[in-house]
């Protein structure tokens, strides 16, 4: 071994793999073949997999074991359910042990002379990211599609990139510092709007494409609107809120100033000096005016951001932004996608899907019961919400039971203690088990987390800070086995925010106009049978997770009980905030889709 290779840097190359199953092993073979001819020897091969949200696969990740029995630098990372892209960046960037990483699609429809040419350049940069040249061999769809992303993208985040989804490299410990949220396609985008943003030195390189006709995965309805809200929250944190990497060496960008550019020497809006620098650069004009425009209606409004104090608490509570886009969008998407449907097939078919599927009838199971009990920055409070659950199943009589912790970071891989304790709480009292992320996990990823770990009959979500009653809750675990479903609705609402009551019953409100229902709540503690859920093709990330659930179910002709509970007081929530309201109306948007267009029931 040369000299040369010992100061060769080191690889990890990711490979995020869902449905794969055709593409795989030649992109495996692909990244082997050119990790030798650019002479890296210090490298690992990642492949991360998960089903689809229904649990359904084409043998993927029986294909990524194959690899990495053979192979012993070929590590298969597998998800039992459904889990997105973004998160699997995050395990992946959790896991690699080398310098940099290197994010490869599991296609295999880029050219190995391009990997090579990559490859040969890792280490000349902190950052390298690539893009198509050969747009041509892609179909006109495709070509324009992805046109109008680049465009998008620079225009809101003031950049000039050429292309946000190509193959990129970036070195862990710059990985390791960005809060990353998205669990869509608009992952790597995020990964490079914060790195450029912060002044970080990248190269661009041209990948070369295999002539393709697919398009579909990505660019469809449901994840185009994905992707629309994931860019409208990170276009809040970047311009709004301003977060930036601190980055030693680097200098971030600026942002042309919107009052220099519009108003002139004499106080008055300068539409000549816009025009010419339109005419000269219309993203870094349009970018600083559309920053300012927001910022405007911001402050007209009084809207405010709710901020983190770093340990996970909310430390302001208001109306955002993030919540009038998502409502916006929503409106839109649904006026939209009910016209279309509408005119291809019809509104009396459009109404025919709207209907409760008629089931089979139940059979009861026993009453044994899995707490699933998804727990953020919860250090203190943890300890105390075991207890506190562990007496409430006494209370109620239960006496088969099991209590699974779901733990995970913060974005930026901070906590503040929470996995330590869940740790030291499974290790002591037999009946706790403790489900760990040692990267950030939404909500709804948690509980399915949660679900797929449990081994008992019936599921109920139980949250890590102990918002609950206990002997309400137990009056709640009492119903387990009377009906299907156990629906829980808050009983005295008055003890959380005005502002945070209406918000809850508008949504409420909203969720029932939409599918047909007539619920009292949506977002509770509700008891499910472990074989529902298992059946539910489930892929919500964030806090609508138990909407998707129960719109599926009861749809799909499963019957239940409402019964109400209590909650403590809070000045504040994790779990309201600008993100969360985001991915909220996100989510309605494709539930909306699939429930009530294309007409998914679940099979009981």
């Amino acid at each position: 071994m040369s000299s040369e290779n010992l100061l060769a840097p080191s690889l990890t190359v990711v490979i995020p793999a869902y449905n794969e199953a055709e593409g795989l092993a030649g992109t495996y073979e692909a990244v082997n073949r050119a990790l030798t001819i650019a002479g890296i020897v210090n490298y690992e091969i990642l492949i991360v997999t998960d089903p689809r949200p229904d649990g359904s696969h084409d043998g993927t990740a029986e294909i990524a074991a194959q690899l990495a029995a053979v192979d012993p630098k070929v590590r298969h990372l597998p998800k039992s359910f459904f889990v997105g892209l973004g998160y699997k960046y995050r395990e992946a960037i959790h896991e690699g042990t080398k310098d940099y990483l290197m994010f490869v699609p599991a296609h295999n429809l880029t050219e190995e002379s391009s990997l090579v040419n990559i490859m040969l350049h890792v280490g000349q940069a902190e950052a390298i990211f690539t893009y198509t040249g050969n747009l041509e061999v892609r179909p006109p769809v495709a070509r324009f599609v992805s046109r109008g992303y680049v465009v998008l993208c620079n225009l809101l985040f003031g950049l000039d990139v050429k292309y946000y989804n190509g193959i990129s490299v970036v070195s862990r410990e710059l990985l390791l510092k960005i809060p990353t949220l998205s669990n869509d396609h608009v992952a790597m985008a995020e990964i490079i709007v914060y790195l450029v943003r912060a002044g970080v030195k990248y190269l661009e390189l041209p990948q070369l494409l295999k002539p393709s006709n697919r398009t579909g995965r990505v660019w469809n309805p449901e994840n185009t609107f994905r992707v629309l809200g994931s860019l409208g929250s990170l276009f809040w944190r970047i311009n709004i809120e301003e977060q930036r990497l601190e980055i030693a060496g680097a200098t971030p960008l600026s942002t042309l100033s919107p009052g220099a550019l519009l108003v002139g020497s004499s106080g008055t809006p300068d539409f000549g000096a816009v025009l010419g620098l339109v005419r000269q650069n219309f993203v870094q004009t349009v970018h600083p005016i559309l920053v300012y425009l927001v910022k405007c209606v911001a402050n007209a409004l009084g809207l405010s951001a709710i901020k983190s104090d770093g340990t996970g608490q909310a430390t302001e509570v208001g109306f955002n932004p993030d919540k009038l886009i998502g409502i916006t969008r929503t409106l839109v998407a649904l006026a939209g996608k009910i016209a279309l449907r509408m005119a291809l097939v019809g509104a009396g078919d459009l109404a025919g899907r709207n209907s409760i599927k008629k089931k089979k009838i139940w059979k009861k199971k026993d009453g044994s019961l899995s707490i699933v009990m998804p727990t953020y920055n919860e250090a203190l409070r943890l300890p105390q919400t075991v207890d506190s659950a562990t007496r409430a199943l006494q209370k109620a009589g239960i006496g088969d039971y099991e209590i699974i912790v779901v733990t995970n970071t913060a974005p930026d891989g901070s906590h503040d203690g929470t996995l330590n304790v869940a740790d030291g709480l499974a290790e002591n009292i037999e009946r706790v088990r403790h489900v760990r992320n040692e990267s950030y996990a939404g909500m709804g990823v948690r509980y399915r987390q949660g679900v797929a770990a449990a081994t008992k009959n019936y599921v109920m979500m139980l949250p890590g800070d102990g918002e609950f009653e206990e002997d309400s809750i137990a009056e709640v675990m009492k119903q387990l086995g009377k009906v299907e479903i156990i629906i829980p609705y808050i009983g005295n609402p008055q003890v959380r925010a005005l502002e945070r009551q209406l918000v809850s019953q508008g949504l409420v409100t909203l969720c029932n106009k939409l599918f047909g229902l007539n619920l009292k709540y949506y977002n509770g503690m509700c008891i499910i049978p472990r074989h529902y859920l298992e059946e539910v093709p489930a892929n919500c990330e964030g806090y609508a997770y138990m909407i998707e659930i129960l719109v599926h179910l009861l749809k799909s002709g499963a019957r239940y009980r409402e019964v109400p509970f209590k909650i403590k007081p809070s000045i504040g929530s994790k779990a309201f905030n600008a993100e969360s309201v985001n991915e909220v109306f996100e989510s309605l948007t494709s539930l909306f889709w699939k429930v009530n267009v294309e007409g998914v029931r679940v099979d009981l």
